[in-house]
């Protein structure tokens, strides 16, 4: 005969899925208690709370079930569940470590403490109990208890192992499709830059470039210039530094402001123009000092290097045009998923809307308010690939990292894919994908995830009725520093108190 150990390990550690193993799990431990209803809870990553993991138990229709009070009762609109269920959440409390029966809503349970490596891993709870458990079942539930316990452990511990795992296959396909789409332009023209001073032997420079056609260019990157220069310098075509007309024939630029010149410590400039189809793009200067001279040789490479820099100035616009296409595209994406079912409509716009009014209300710049808008209005984008993923539980929990996967190579401010990636992490280490805790998860991700839970118990689902803003506000501070970061948290209650927390269309 195996011992409790063998049987625990062999059936427990069988199927792949972990799911299944909690199951399997459950049927164990209730066939040992010769008690019908079996719950799994475990402790989450703070070890203050226990989370329901899983459970086997009869249907609530079941007639061997006790039921307190009728299983349904007819409302306007249809049926709403009254049978009792147990709760999704304990509160750790000393009085767990130890065997002992507990009452709880679906009757009165028998709760058995799983250890490993001398810590607290759950809780199984098994019932209903009569009003006697037989001596051998109980002999039989405790010889399980450390075996359970120790399986479960690592089987959680595999399961960590695996959804991480799944997060960087994702990362690595975002990666691997939209690789070398985003080249840092800075850290380009800068390298650029060094290398012209370096082969032409000038004693300082710059690169200014034109961030939108038509605006005046903006010194990016400069080396050996006065202090202060680039936010000195006027380099307007008009009226500025430079006589931009010799351009318009090929030549280079020439000093047209000596006073201005004099003031910025510039010696003897060079300046070549950065064009593209005679379209101002930027400007490259090199200065060689008072009483400097360059060789036709410097002015070649110079010629070179401008080249160079137009021809990735170019490419960025092309890619930025790009990027903003296929961000409206992804924006579409959602907005077609949020159409799917009647209770999900404009779900990604008022995510949006709320996610905005939480970062004012928390101080944030516009910057970031516009990034969280962006982040809201593509968030759950990921769920279009669960269809392709097999497992369609696995497919739910990874859609975070597939969607932040579609838009983390573009040149966005990182908070968006950051903001998509972690908006169903909580604070105490609870969530998915990764189980990040505290500040692990951005900012952007802490915002992201309380305005997508206000929106979803504000509008409802085909089983369960809208919350009002009262009882939203209540679940809030309950989960105040366990599913939400208190700050966001607090940020919402102010703005529940005005009546300010409905969600609203976000004008697309």
């Amino acid at each position: 005969m195996r011992s409790a150990w063998e049987t625990a390990a062999a059936t427990v550690l069988a199927p792949e899925r972990y799911e299944e193993r909690l199951d399997v799990a459950l049927a164990l431990a209730s066939e040992a208690a010769g008690l019908p209803d079996a719950y799994l809870y475990l402790v989450d990553a703070s070890e203050r709370r226990l989370h329901l993991a899983q459970s086997r138990a009869r249907a609530a229709a079941d007639p061997s079930r006790a039921a307190a009070g009728p299983l349904f009762e007819h409302l306007d609109g249809g049926a709403e569940w009254s049978a009792p269920t147990v709760p999704l959440e304990l509160v750790r409390a000393p009085e767990m470590e130890t065997e002992r029966n507990v009452t709880t809503s679906v009757g009165t349970m028998h709760s058995l403490p799983l250890h490993s490596e001398g810590r607290l891993v759950g809780l199984l709870q098994l019932g209903p109990l009569g009003r006697r458990r037989p001596r051998r079942a109980a002999g039989r539930l405790g010889e399980l208890a450390a075996p359970l316990g120790f399986v479960i452990a690592r089987a959680r511990v595999e399961e960590n192992f695996r959804l991480q795992l799944a997060a960087a296959e994702a990362r690595l396909e975002g990666g691997r499709r939209l690789a070398g789409a985003a080249v840092d332009l800075d850290s380009f023209v800068g390298l650029l830059l060094d290398l012209a001073l370096n082969s032409t032997g000038a004693r300082s420079g710059f690169v200014a470039i034109v961030a939108q056609p038509g605006e005046v260019p903006v010194v990016r990157a400069e080396t050996g210039m006065a202090p202060g220069f680039a936010q000195q310098v006027d380099l307007s075509p008009d009226g500025g530094l430079f006589d931009w007309s010799p351009s318009t024939e090929g030549g280079a630029l020439v000093l047209a402001d000596f006073e201005a010149a004099e003031r910025l410590s510039l010696g003897s400039p060079i300046a070549v123009p950065l064009l593209e189809q005679d379209e101002p793009l930027g400007i490259l200067a090199l200065d060689f000092g008072p009483g400097g001279s360059f060789d036709e040789n410097a002015l070649t490479l110079l010629e070179a290097f401008a080249s160079q820099i137009r021809l990735m100035l170019h490419n960025a616009r092309l890619f930025a045009t790009f990027s903003d296409s296929y961000v409206e595209t992804v924006k579409g994406l959602a907005t077609a998923l949020d159409a799917r079912r009647p209770h999900t409509r404009d779900h990604h716009a008022r995510v949006a809307a709320v996610a905005v009014a939480l970062v004012r209300e928390l101080d944030g710049s516009e910057e970031e308010a516009w990034a969280l808008r962006e982040a809201g209005l593509i968030h759950d984008v990921g769920l279009a690939g669960a269809i392709a993923v097999e497992g369609g539980s696995d497919a739910d929990v990874e859609h975070p990292t597939l969607g932040a996967s579609l838009i983390e190579h573009l040149p966005l401010p990182a908070s968006i894919a950051g903001a998509i990636a972690t908006h169903h992490e909580w604070v105490d280490g609870w969530g998915f994908p990764r189980g990040l805790r505290d500040e692990e998860i951005p900012r952007s991700g802490r915002i992201l995830g309380l305005a997508e839970f206000v929106v979803e118990m504000e509008t409802g689902d085909p089983v369960r009725e809208p919350w009002d803003s009262e009882r939203i506000a209540a679940e809030i501070e309950q989960r105040r520093g366990s599913q939400f970061d208190p700050a966001v948290a607090d940020a919402a209650l102010r703005l529940a108190a005005r009546g300010q927390l409905e969600p609203t269309t976000v004008g697309r």
